[in-house]
């Protein structure tokens, strides 16, 4: 050995201590990724809790306020329905409505998937459940907004 260089080969062999360096790297990079991932998640889901409870609370234009204003519901529908479902959910009473926990948050970029359960009922007296699909933008303004959202009876 010259100059205190190790050599990377010894007799034909990869030397453990790069190798280890690199996958410990890959897996340091890997983790902080999916830290910085999973606070996007957390912010979905906090999101997810704030529009229901501004909902339940009878705020409608704070729950609303969560949707980009050309939002597209039930496949093809508009705000102007969605507006008008609030309405019709609010005279039925939704002040018992509950977001199971398995919620499942995907996050790509600024775009994000969310896919959970809901149910309506008084305490554990379950009178209905949907699942619920949403498509989130991030807005750099608003923080994430729903520009897609649909939901089917159990």
């Amino acid at each position: 050995m010259t100059g205190g260089v190790r050599p990377a080969r010894v007799r034909g062999r990869v030397r453990a201590g790069p190798v280890v360096a690199a996958l410990v790297l890959l897996a340091v990079f890997g983790w902080a990724l999916q830290l910085f991932l999973g606070s996007e998640a957390a912010r979905i889901s906090d999101a997810v809790d704030a529009a229901r409870d501004a909902l339940v609370a009878g705020r409608d234009e704070e729950f609303l306020a969560f949707f980009e204003p050309d939002v597209t519901y039930l496949d093809g529908a508009d705000m102007d329905v969605l507006r008008r479902d609030v309405g019709r959910w609010r005279q039925r009473g939704i002040e018992h409505l509950y977001i199971l926990p398995d919620r499942k948050i995907e996050v790509t970029g600024d775009d994000a998937t969310v896919d959970l359960v809901v149910v309506l009922g008084p305490g554990i007296a379950q009178i209905a459940s949907a699942d619920v699909h949403i498509e989130a933008r991030k807005d750099p303004d608003a923080g994430w907004r729903v520009r897609a959202f649909t939901w089917k009876l159990r």
